[in-house]
Order: structure tokens, then sequence, then C-alpha cells
């Protein structure tokens, strides 16, 4: 078992990278008996957003009094993070006092590593490559959740959806589709377009599946949606998350309305993209009320009030205000400046803040800074960290990228040590009450979240 509790198999396991295809799921699926075969799913799928919205959901349907699987990817700080039950409205309360309730057991994990480490050497002696890290997650997650009984699984696809390892469920009893962004173009594609396609390979025949309303391409894209749900006779259904009003309060919760709904939501993800998601999230509850009857209007509301998802836009302390976003990509980038130009704005406070950051080397960093530049939010000062990851960019490399970017014109600190850096930045905005916002990777969000709210 290792420092984040993932066991030795699985872990090992990452060196065969990513392969999509779905030839060695269907068969380490059937030697373990077809877990999924015995559950009902909520498929998701997108580029950004998916985790916000799996949350909305199964919050949703565990304030119905149900018990859900939920299935997420990647974990910031536990392995286990990456599966759970929420055992209704009890565990949810649980939940609300102790992050790790609900989540998988070590024995539970050792014990299934063990089912699939059988399982897998049956496969190899019968001439089937090795599964990858993911394929063996989903497997595991499947038969956890079979034995745990229950009502629905929320899943949430890893990378794509057509040839994602968690798409050899058959009939899901909806999917849903968030917002579609440039993101793993090298093996997804290089055009929106093409994104998409990948991304609808989740729809499946007589199922409805609800598509974010595209903000880039939008009619290009939603061909991409519409063309396929002809194909296979499912009902697509674009959902609109125009605001009537979104309103940032006091308490860092937001209040807002989307179009042909006169319910008011109250949310503590901040960010007008959470309202897409959180409508998304909104309109497939309550096209499955007829199969789970505990929906209904009082436990969506109720839902989208207690749903919390950490590492987006999350307030870590209000004095000094730091705040922990995992936006790895210029989209992601974009709705975090947005989000805190509108709780600057609705406070009247100035639009300055220091940034902590630390990338992958594969993402469009620059494109990332220049989002920053361009917008309302002035940087005082960067810090730069490496991340503990092999893609990780050289803090030395972040910093000449900011050079770039911002002419020389903005300071910058180096650490190869990130909770080095993250003690530092927390130190100097305690001390000038400057924000901090931490941000560029999930990876480094895992890395000092603990860290983080032990100097706050």
């Amino acid at each position: 078992m290792n420092k984040d509790n993932s066991p030795d198999f699985l872990r090992d396991s990452l060196k065969f990278g990513i392969k999509l295809g779905l030839e060695r799921m269907i068969k380490l699926s059937s030697l373990l008996g077809n877990p999924q075969e015995r559950l009902k799913f909520i498929h998701i799928a997108g580029t950004n957003g998916k985790g916000s919205t799996v949350t909305y959901i199964s919050t949703i349907l565990a304030q119905s009094e149900l018990r859900v699987g939920v299935f997420t990817s990647p974990f910031l700080e536990r392995f286990s993070e990456r599966m759970r039950v929420i055992d209704r409205r009890l565990g949810l309360s649980r939940m609300q006092v102790n992050e790790q309730e609900g989540e998988i057991s070590k024995e539970d994990l050792d014990r299934l590593s063990l089912t699939l480490q059988n399982a897998v050497e049956c496969m190899i002696s019968e001439g089937f490559e090795h599964p990858t890290e993911f394929e063996l997650v989903t497997v595991m997650a499947f038969l956890w959740f079979a034995e745990k009984e229950v009502n629905v699984v929320v899943l949430e696809t890893g990378l794509g959806g057509r040839f994602d390892s968690t798409n050899i469920i058959e009939k899901p009893i909806c999917c849903g589709i968030t917002t579609i962004g440039l993101d793993h173009t090298d093996v997804l594609g290089n055009t929106l377009d093409d994104i998409a396609y990948e991304k609808a390979g989740i729809i499946k025949q007589d199922v409805s599946c609800f598509v974010s309303s595209p903000k880039i391409n939008h009619d290009s894209v939603m061909k991409v949606f519409l063309d396929k749900g002809k194909e296979v006779c499912a009902p697509i259904f674009e959902v609109d998350s125009t605001k009537q009003y979104c309103i940032i309060d006091d308490d860092y919760s937001m209040r807002f309305k989307v179009v042909d709904d006169d319910r008011e939501f109250s949310t503590f993800l901040l960010g007008e993209h959470q309202i897409v998601n959180a409508a998304l999230a909104i309109k497939m509850c309550d096209m499955i009320r007829h199969i789970f009857p505990s929906i209904n209007d009082e436990s969506i509301v109720e839902g989208i009030r207690l749903t919390r998802w950490k590492g987006r836009f999350e307030i870590i302390s209000r004095d000094p205000l730091v705040i922990l976003d995992g936006g790895h990509n210029p989209q992601c980038m974009t709705s975090l400046v947005e989000t805190l130009d509108g709780i600057f704005e609705s406070q009247r406070k100035q639009k300055r803040i220091r940034m902590l950051i630390g990338v992958m080397k594969d993402k469009d960093f620059q494109s990332m800074l220049e989002v920053i530049k361009h917008s309302n939010i002035n940087v005082a000062d960067f810090t730069c960290v490496r991340v503990d990851n092999p893609r990780s960019m050289a803090p030395l490399d972040i910093g000449n990228m900011i050079n770039l970017v911002y002419n020389n014109e903005v300071k910058f600190r180096q650490f190869e040590d990130a909770k080095e850096g993250c003690y530092e930045a927390i130190m100097n905005s305690k001390l000038d009450g400057i924000p901090l916002i931490i941000a560029g990777s999930l990876y480094l969000i895992g890395q000092v979240r603990e860290a983080v709210r032990e100097s706050v």
C-alpha cells in the first residue's frame, strides 16, 4: 500500500500507460462475472465539469434517500476517493463532517486487488494484453458497487468516451455530456468536433442524453451529438444554462435560476461554469423521477445546496482569502478569473491576487497565462513550483513563460518543493492580505491541500 493508499498491484499497472479500447475490459469483466450488469448507471462524459456534475447528481440522489455509488477520477489526496458509497441522507450528513465517509476501505482495496490480480493472470495466459491501471480501477469499482448493492452508480468517464473503459456498460438510465474543450488532443483529436465525436460514444440506443449547450462551435458540435442520437435512436436534449440571475452572497454561496425553471437554487460551487454543471444535473435528475420517485423539487434544490467538490474553486481560508482550483487548461482558467472577478465585484474588493502555480508540460500553459493577463484580475506575483509528477513543467520553465507573456513585468519565485512554496506564499498573503490562488493542476492541489489547510 502506497502513501496515497493505492494497492501496489494497481500502482504497478501504471506502467502500462493509456490504451484506449474495450477488448481488455470486456474480457476482464467477463472473467469476474460482469458485475456491471447488476448495476444501474448514470454516465457522464465531457471535457470540463465532469466531476462537479457527477457530484451534483450524486448529492441530489443521496438527498433523495438513495444509496449511491460514485466513481470519479483522478483522486486528489487518497486513491480511495475514486469510489465511494453515499448511503442516503445519513451518509451525506456524515460526509459534511468527514471527507473520507463512504470511501472504499483499505481492506476492500486489498481484497479486490487480489481478485483482479488472479483474473489478470488468467487473461495473460490466454494471450490478452495486461489491462491498464484505469481499466483495473473501473472493474474494481463495478465489483465493489455490486457488493454494496447500491441503487444507482454515477459514473464518470476517464478519457474520451467511445473507447473509455467505463463504456462497457450496455444501457445506462441516462447520460450527460458536459462542456467540450480542447484537451488530450494527442489522443482525442485536434478539433472540437473530433473531441465531441469521442465523447458522443457514450450515447446508447434509446437512452436519453443531456448535453451542455456548447459555447464555441455550437452548431457543428451539436450536430455531432444530434447525428449520434439519430444513429442510435437516442433522444438528445440540449441544456441551455443561461442564467436568469446570479448573486454571490457574503457567505461565498451563489444564488441562481436557470432558463425555463422557476426554482431558485443556491450552491457553494462558485462560478457561472458551475451553473452550467448544475443545470445539467438538475435536468437529468428531473428526467429520472419516474425511475426513482423519491426525487422531488425539495431534494433537488437541497442537493444542489449541499454539494461540495474539493479542489474546484475551493475556498480554504477567508482571511486571507486562499482558493484551490485544479483548472489545467485555458477554458478552466477563464472560468477561474471570471469567478474571481464576480466575487471581487460583488464585495467591492481590489482585483489583485497572488498566484502559486504548477502545471504539466503537455498543457497549453502560455494560453492559460494569456487568459489571466487579459482579464480584469491583476497578479501581484507568481510562485512557480514543481508538481510531484513526471510530466511536471520545471519551475524555471514556468517562470520563463511568465516573463514571455508578461514582458518581465511581474515578479516570480521558484520552488522545487511545492509545499515550501505554499508556506511562503501563504505567509506573504497573511502579511499583506492579498488573496492567494493555487492553480494549474489537480495533481498540485492534491499534493499541497493538506499543507495549505494546516497553514491558514
